[in-house]
């Protein structure tokens, strides 16, 4: 019997193969349009730092997941915009009260916005989507996975990527004007 397990297993392996190769898309250039970090760890005072960037000549968008490790639950999420050849730069820290938070001094544009905690920008992540749970701990937000996902990029010839970049950009290349970007 473990035999014929073993056979249907590796039959269902070999017709999903196929399947799972079509799934992954790689734009003309081969660069792919999202980005897997596997593990942050907050834990024991650790942090992860986190480094996004735009290589190309045309703004982005790109879309920022993060998951708790128990069961994936969704802690934090907001949208990051990239002027051509920016980065935007975070890193997940503890909290003091337990539990993890983003932490940034980079100007980038996001929405929702990250907000103004002194020296930085920081938002604490949330329990919210597994306050149903057997463990509702923040605790769980100090281990998790983070998924990048690139919504778009606007091409400055296009009328609304000039305004799309003025945002983004500002006058002295600093994002000054973010809350435009909110509808």
């Amino acid at each position: 019997m473990k035999h014929i397990n073993k056979l249907i297993s590796c039959a269902l392996l070999v017709m999903c193969s196929p399947a799972c190769f079509a799934q992954m898309y790689l734009n003309e250039q081969g660069r792919g349009e999202a980005l897997l970090f596997p593990f942050y760890s907050a834990q024991n005072g650790n942090t992860t730092t986190v480094s996004i960037s735009n290589t190309t000549s045309d703004a982005k968008a790109v879309s920022i997941s993060i998951h708790e490790a128990k069961n994936g639950m969704q802690v934090l999420d907001f949208n990051a915009y990239l002027a051509p050849n920016d980065s935007f730069d975070f890193v997940i820290a503890p909290t003091t009260g337990g539990g993890a938070e983003i932490r940034t001094v980079d100007d980038t544009c996001t929405v929702p916005r990250i907000p103004d905690r002194g020296p930085y920008r920081a938002q604490p992540f949330f329990s919210r989507l597994y306050s149903n749970d057997d463990d509702t701990s923040i605790g769980r937000t100090e281990v998790g996975s983070i998924t990048i996902i690139e919504m778009g990029q606007i091409a400055p010839n296009y009328s609304l990527g000039s305004i799309f970049l003025d945002v983004v950009q500002g006058a002295q290349g600093i994002s000054s004007s973010c809350d435009d970007l909110v509808g």
